[in-house]
């Protein structure tokens, strides 16, 4: 009999997390890592940040640590078949590799604007350091760039060019930036730090239109019937579950954006051996629907989360299902102002004042639900007083325990 193999399919936060806790069985486990990328993984984060400001180099954002014992990197080659019955997928090529347990890894792509007609593919994604390459070829120096899309992708990258000196147009249908993200005080503080920064920022409006001019330069028609000439054109609308190759087999949550459903350990629901992290899984939240996080923070927590099941699954380790489930953190900055946030805030209704306000140098506010419990925590300025809650978010305590505890102290 062979040794006991494991597949990981994708090498992104997801997948180099489970492979990294799958390495620790080394001797025990043959882990096989594929991934469509021809590159060992790296660090996503810094993509449109420092990759794309100049501050590193593509050399330095390799991860640490990927020569992994007991793990063999297929790189350069894309899964397109699953079979979870007998536990097997097909390459591109034709090969077919066979296991006892799969991770899917698999990520996500963004979301492309849709009916723009021929000049659609002016428009640029930023998801892979590939990306950032093809985005800083085509800057030229003080470049006008439109990014349509002003969530955690569109607020950081529009940071990003502004200091670079760069024009920046950031387009929304929302009220102010980021909202889903962090509530309206918050917001709204991002639309004002953003206009202070020579960003300008419309709000409200879509994008209608994309036409090509004499000059090769872009024009983009809004939906409030006002235009925008841009050089470049970013999309940051989010990203979709890499999950087409998928559908059909049963193991896609339509209700959750096609994302791979899993249970509280990562286990694919209804497949034995067959388990899913990061983008494109889709676990129970804390009010037992089904949720999808796209952040490398929580990449890796679910693809080590997904790794352990697997080493228990096989009887490599003892399980630990007693563990709570981590509380969803992001950390970012708003030119050059730090901004913190703490666990599930697409749960929010309302919001509370948590720390100052937003004239203050630090400020922080607590999200609540329909039914009045702690469900998230944003600051501005400093972690502080959102960690200082981290108990509070995670039993969802009433909003009246604010104050207790504030009486009490701590």
């Amino acid at each position: 009999m062979g040794m006991t193999r494991v597949l990981v399919v994708g090498a992104g936060a997801a997948g180099s997390a489970a492979a990294t806790v799958l390495a620790q069985a080394a001797g025990e486990l043959e882990v096989v890592v594929v991934s469509a990328e021809d590159r060992l993984p790296y660090n996503r984060t810094t993509v449109n940040k420092g990759l794309l400001s100049g501050a590193v180099d593509d050399a330095s954002i390799a991860l640490p640590g990927m020569d992994l014992p007991g793990v063999t990197w297929r790189l350069g080659e894309r899964v397109v078949h699953l079979d979870p019955v007998d536990r097997s997928v097909r390459l591109a090529g034709g090969e077919q590799l066979t296991a006892d347990a799969i991770v899917l890894a698999v990520g996500a792509s963004p979301r492309p604007v849709p009916g723009l007609g021929p000049a659609a593919d002016r428009i640029l994604t930023l998801r892979s350091a590939a990306d950032t390459a093809q985005l800083r070829a085509a800057l030229t120096p003080g470049a006008a760039v439109a990014i349509v899309g002003a969530g955690l992708i569109g607020t950081e990258t529009a940071g990003v060019l502004r200091q670079a000196g760069h024009r920046v147009v950031l387009l929304d249908t929302a009220a102010a930036p980021m909202a889903p993200l962090v509530g309206p005080t918050v917001a709204k503080w991002i639309l004002q730090a953003h206009r202070a920064a020579g960003v300008d920022v419309r709000v409200g409006t879509t994008l209608q239109t994309l036409s090509e001019q004499a000059d090769q330069s872009l024009s983009l028609a809004l939906s409030d019937e006002t235009q925008v000439a841009a050089e470049v054109v970013l999309a940051a609308l989010g990203a979709a579950p890499d999950t087409g190759w998928l559908t059909g087999i049963g193991v896609l949550d339509d209700a959750a954006a096609g994302a791979v459903n899993v249970d509280d350990q990562h286990r694919v629901t209804g497949w034995p051996g067959l388990y899913a992290a990061g983008d494109s899984a889709a676990f129970p939240g804390p009010d037992g629907a089904r949720v999808r996080i796209e952040h490398w923070g929580a990449a890796l927590a679910q693809g080590r989360k997904a790794a352990h099941a697997v080493l228990a699954d096989l009887g490599l380790r003892e399980p630990d299902n007693a563990v709570p489930p981590e509380l969803p953190s992001y950390s970012t900055y708003v030119h050059g102002t730090k901004l913190t946030i703490l666990g599930w805030p697409q749960l929010a209704t309302g919001e509370v004042p948590l720390l100052g306000t937003p004239e203050d140098e630090r400020f922080a506010v607590a999200l609540h639900d329909a039914d009045g419990r702690l469900v998230a925590a944003v600051g501005v300025g400093g972690a502080r007083a959102v960690n200082r809650i981290t108990d509070l978010l995670q039993r969802r305590a009433p909003v009246t325990e604010l104050a207790s505890d504030a009486a009490a102290g701590r």
